[in-house]
Order: structure tokens, then sequence, then C-alpha cells
């Protein structure tokens, strides 16, 4: 046999392995959905756009908000955490007539140190919102909608 056939009958078999261990990698490593991922509604050409809600913490200590501003999706869920010595509470900007700019952001209830008060943000928008007590101890909530894009 001369060295061409001998290259060509070893060079063959290297290729498909390679490619046979290409082929196995893309289903080992691939980002498959499992059934848990899946939408409510069991639509799996909306799969591609689902993504799990997720839960953010805000701390408040000493007159501030940490994060100040927070970035999240729409169905989100934020937990305000009152870690200071005094009670406060939480509530949306309001608008030019007075009115909550989002309705419903309101603890409405004095969050006591070590209490906590959580919202679902299910619009998107930018939302500031207060300690009710002092309006200078403020944050924003920024909500966007989730997008693969």
């Amino acid at each position: 046999m001369d060295q061409d056939n001998i290259r060509g009958n070893i060079m063959w078999p290297a290729i498909l392995i390679i490619l046979i261990a290409f082929v196995f990698s893309l289903f080992y490593f691939g980002d498959n959905l499992s059934s848990t991922e899946l939408p409510q509604n069991g639509n799996i050409d909306n799969a591609v756009n689902f993504r799990k809600p997720r839960n953010y913490s805000v701390f408040y200590k000493a007159g501030v908000f940490s994060p100040t501003n927070l970035r999240v999706v729409a169905g989100d869920t934020v937990t305000f955490e009152n870690n200071s010595l005094a009670q406060i509470r939480i509530t949306s900007d309001e608008n030019s007539k007075g009115e909550l700019i989002l309705d419903g952001f309101d603890s409405i209830n004095i969050i006591k140190p070590g209490d906590s008060f959580a919202y679902k943000f299910s619009e998107e928008g930018i939302f500031g919102y207060h300690n009710f007590s002092n309006d200078l101890e403020r944050g924003v909530v920024i909500v966007r909608s989730y997008s693969t894009n």
C-alpha cells in the first residue's frame, strides 16, 4: 500500500469519530427544557420565551434602601427588608393628583425592625417608592418584560 491510501483509510474513520463526538456533546451539554420549566398552559411554542419568576431583596437601614435602583422582570417579586431600628412604611410614589403611581404598591401597615414586605411587580415601567414617614428615603424599581432578544 502506498502512503496516500494509508492516510485515506485512517482519515475517514477519524472524521467520523469526531462528528459522532460532536453530536454526542450537543445532546449532553445542550440546554434542554425540563418538564418543570414549561409554561403553565403547556404550549411548547411559548417555552422559548418562558422564564421562572425570581425573588429579589431590597434592604433598608439607616435611612437608605439598598440597592437604591433595582431592575427586575415583570412577574418578579421584591421583598423589602427592614434592617433598621426604626419602623417604616413603603409606598409607591404619587402622581400629580396624589394617587399612587403603582396602585397596590403600599405596605399599608408599618414594617417593624426585622420584618419585611413583599410585592410582585406585574406590569412594566419605572416605579419610584419611598418611606411614607420620610419622603427623602427613596428608591426605584425598573420593571421590563422578559425578552430573549
